[in-house]
Formats: C-alpha cells, sequence, structure tokens
C-alpha cells in the first residue's frame, strides 16, 4: 500500500526530484545509449581502454532527473518529503499507517479504538505474532488492481522493458485486471484455497506480478 502511493494511478515505484530547494526539474536530462552490433566486443587495451573505462564510468554515474510533469503528478515529489514520511513512519507509526489505510478500499473497517498494529518477537512473551488493522478485512488485489480497472481501464497499469531492444509489454488495468482473474480461477480449479503457501518462480515479467496478484486475490 504505501509503495503503491509513489507512483500516479497507483504504480509499484516512484522517483524524486522536481519540487525541492535544487529546483532540478528545471534542469532534466534524458541520456541515450546505443550500442552499434558491428563493433569488436573484445576488451580494448592500452590508451583505448583507459578511455573506454572513463566514458563507461561517466555512464554510471550521470544523474538522470524525472521530467516536470512526471514531478508534479507523483505522490512523493522530492526527497525531503520520502524522509519525512519515513521519519514518521518509525516515531508515530499509527498515525502514518492510519492515513495509510485510510486510503484503501475496506470490506470491514478496522477497529481505530485500538492500536494499529502489535508484535511480539520474543519468544519469552509468548509465540511470535503480527497484527495489522485489528478487526478490518479487505483485499490487496482490489486495490491494487480492481478500483483502479473500474476509474481508468485503459490506462498504463505495467510498463515493462525486457533485456532485448524488441521485448516491451503495456498493459492496461482492464487487461492486468482479465489475466489475474484467469489465473486466480485457475489456480482455484486445481485446489490453491485462502491461506495456501504459493511457491513463484519467475524473472521480472508482467505474468509475476500478475501471478502474486492472483495469489492476494485468492487470499
Amino acid at each position: 500500500a504505501f509503495l503503491s502511493r509513489l507512483l500516479p494511478g497507483g504504480g509499484a515505484f516512484g522517483a524524486f526530484g522536481g519540487n525541492n530547494d535544487h529546483g532540478i526539474a528545471g534542469r532534466a536530462r534524458k541520456y541515450h545509449i546505443k550500442l552499434d552490433p558491428r563493433m569488436d566486443s573484445t576488451s580494448p587495451t592500452g590508451e583505448a581502454s583507459v578511455h573506454d573505462d572513463a566514458m563507461k564510468e561517466s555512464a554510471l554515474n550521470a544523474t538522470v532527473y524525472p521530467p516536470a510533469s512526471f514531478v508534479n503528478n507523483a505522490h512523493v515529489s522530492s526527497l525531503k518529503q520520502y524522509n519525512d514520511m519515513y521519519r514518521e513512519s518509525v516515531d508515530r507509526p499509527a498515525k502514518f499507517w492510519g492515513k495509510i489505510a485510510d486510503e484503501l478500499y475496506w470490506h470491514t473497517p478496522y477497529d481505530k479504538s485500538k492500536p494499529v498494529h502489535s508484535f511480539n518477537f520474543d519468544v519469552r512473551k509468548g509465540p511470535i505474532s503480527i497484527s495489522w488493522f485489528p478487526g478490518g478485512k479487505t483485499n490487496l488485489c482490489y486495490n491494487a488492481v480492481d478500483r483502479h480497472a473500474a476509474s481508468d481501464p485503459k490506462g498504463t497499469a505495467l510498463l515493462w522493458e525486457g533485456n532485448e531492444t524488441n521485448q516491451d509489454e503495456v498493459v492496461t488495468w482492464a487487461q492486468l485486471k482479465e489475466r489475474v482473474c484467469q489465473l486466480a480461477n485457475y489456480l482455484r480449479s486445481v485446489g490453491v484455497g485462502k491461506g495456501d503457501n504459493v511457491t513463484i518462480y519467475l524473472p521480472m515479467v508482467p505474468h509475476l506480478v500478475i501471478s502474486m496478484l492472483a495469489c492476494a486475490r485468492i487470499g
């Protein structure tokens, strides 16, 4: 839930920059690196090697700032804002997570008269346990997918770039919901139920996100 706030529309990760003390939005830069397949892939030697290493080091250390349009739509627009949020989550967790919880849909609202979370990590004091939002019932898949699919079905839910230049895919919220439901229904059909453990072994591809969300949908 916390990470989903970093991008407009409930995306997974965001970038910082723009509206801060350094005014970096006005100095946004974009780097393009293109490799010529005809070039020799063997390691260079001598002065050429030193020059090549320097160029690689320069590219690796280059700072790329997000465009102003992205910064203006981000839920976290600066590193200072992020640090303030983090400090509040540590110093005043009930207040911080209470605000996060208010952004979610709840089938059954949690009991706000009780602590937002409780835990015990000391076996001398009893069984190891952790509890969040006592009495509340929700579904993370609904919060992460369904409500966005309802309000913005054609919006971009996933933007995937593979290792090869021709490997890319854009998945809309409506498409993501359909694929998640298909997999969740299949998993139910083979006996997977609420509380079961499911092992996912996949690389960083859209199927990984779909599989995780399908499991969350089942419970």
